[in-house]
C-alpha cells in the first residue's frame, strides 16, 4: 500500500509527504520501499514535486539519494545476471 495512488490526482503517499514538506515521513516511506520513480496523473514524480518552487530541499535530497540507490541496485542486479 506504500505505492497506492489517490484516484483524483494519482498521488502516492510519498508525493503527499513531499508536498507537505514532511522529510521524516519521506524518509520513512522510502525505508518502506516507496517507489520514488512513480508518476502522478500529470506525469510528475515525487522528485518533480520536491524541486518545484514550493518544494522542500530536504525532501528533494532524500528523493535524489533514493533514486541513486535505486539506479545502483538495478545496475548491480544487471551485472549479476
Amino acid at each position: 500500500m506504500v505505492n497506492a495512488t489517490a484516484p483524483a490526482q494519482g498521488w502516492t503517499p510519498l508525493m503527499a509527504a513531499v508536498a507537505n514538506h514532511q522529510a521524516d515521513a519521506v524518509r520513512a516511506l522510502l525505508k518502506m520501499q516507496a517507489d520514488p520513480m512513480m508518476q502522478d496523473s500529470s506525469a510528475r514524480s515525487a522528485l518533480a514535486h520536491a524541486t518545484r518552487p514550493y518544494g522542500s530541499q530536504a525532501c528533494a535530497a532524500l528523493i535524489k539519494e533514493a533514486i541513486q540507490g535505486h539506479t545502483a541496485a538495478t545496475v548491480q542486479t544487471l551485472e549479476c545476471a
